[in-house]
């Protein structure tokens, strides 16, 4: 769905930046020296964050510009949300799909066609994310908000670095957060990214440190690579085999209370605003799966079903009501293709619409 507008208020929130920093100006020329140097720096502080944070303009190049090898799969995702946020929704969604790159390749294909059904994915999203993002998500009204959730989301411990670029959140969220991480079992590996999700509030230039490095980074590695040197990190790859031994020792059954309570505060969010969560049973490639994942997902399903008795505004779809995914369907451990997500997702809402 294309989005053209910028909201009224984006215009007020920049008017009000060009009024700060031209009245530390006028404080400047006519003070004092001790006032003076005050004034200065204020003034370049508002040019500042106007020309690189706070305007939409800027995130539309910084979007064009940049990638994921320049800055990062989530950076990336973080950047087009945040050019997205400055964007007027004039549409109202059926459905919106909220989740990770499972996600986005079970339900882009479907949408790209469709006003009434759109995506929002952030790579790695997991349930606390969904309560970071729950102020973008809610911007893009939707009637439905659909999550594709398996113990790959709810077994698994959320990186501290994906914590640390999120959007600002309101001081008791955050407070919230930090009591949460210190019930996992290494809290101490958290410290510093909920240190940055607290300065990055004041600082919106101090969370967005990887756009200005990317920037600055990229023309180099275009000299470096035009006069031939290499400057792309060697890694071995990893076996098939490896990389499924690395998923299974991912899921861990203590990392299962710490993301159902941030699912069920997102749920609570959208009920609060009357928006229906659709809770859809997901999965990853079958060759994964040995006897303690799926111990894993049973304990997951029965979780996530549990919500739907709470809560009346959650619904609770297995995929045996959907589609039952086999190893052919996957391109990779964790993505299907593109025709069968196609397929899935047409299926979610003819299911739903029944």
């Amino acid at each position: 769905m294309e989005q053209h507008l910028i909201r009224p208020e984006v215009w007020l929130h920049t008017g009000l930046l060009i009024c700060m920093a031209a009245s530390a100006v006028w404080v400047a020329v006519r003070s004092e020296s001790a006032l003076r140097s005050t004034a200065i720096a204020i003034a370049v502080l508002a040019v500042l964050r106007l020309a690189l944070v706070d305007n939409p303009f800027s995130w539309e190049l910084y979007a064009r510009t940049l990638g994921p090898a320049d800055v990062g799969w989530r950076q990336d995702d973080v950047i087009r949300h945040k050019r997205d946020s400055f964007r007027a929704n004039s549409d109202q969604l059926q459905y919106l799909a909220v989740g990770s790159s499972q996600t986005g390749v079970m339900y882009q294909e479907y949408a790209k066609n469709k006003s009434d059904f759109d995506v929002f994915v952030v790579a790695g999203m997991m349930p606390l994310d969904f309560l970071l993002y729950e102020k973008n998500i809610r911007a893009r009204r939707p009637g439905a908000v659909l999550l594709y959730l398996s113990d790959f989301d709810i077994a698994k411990q959320e990186t501290p670095e994906a914590l640390a670029i999120s959007p600002a959140v309101p001081s008791s969220r955050l407070v919230a957060i930090w009591r949460s991480v210190q019930t996992l079992p290494q809290p101490h590996d958290y410290d510093w990214a909920v240190a940055s999700l607290s300065a990055g509030k004041l600082f919106p230039e101090f969370r967005y440190r990887y756009v200005f490095q990317g920037l600055v980074e990229k023309p180099a590695w275009r000299i470096a690579r035009r006069f031939g040197r290499n400057t792309d990190e060697r890694r071995q790859q990893s076996t098939e085999q490896e990389r499924a031994r690395w998923i299974r020792e991912s899921l861990q059954a203590d990392y299962i209370d710490f993301n159902m309570a941030f699912l069920t505060a997102f749920v609570n969010q959208m009920s609060a605003h009357g928006i229906p969560t659709v809770i859809i049973e997901g999965h990853y490639n079958p060759i994964v799966s040995n006897d303690r994942t799926r111990d894993l997902a049973e304990r997951t399903r029965e979780r996530l079903q549990a919500l739907t008795i709470r809560m009346p505004l959650v619904t609770y779809l297995p995929r045996s009501r959907i589609r039952c995914l086999e190893q052919r369907d996957y391109v990779d451990l964790t993505h299907v293709n593109a025709q069968v997500g196609y397929e899935f997702a047409e299926a979610v809402v003819r299911t739903l619409n029944a």
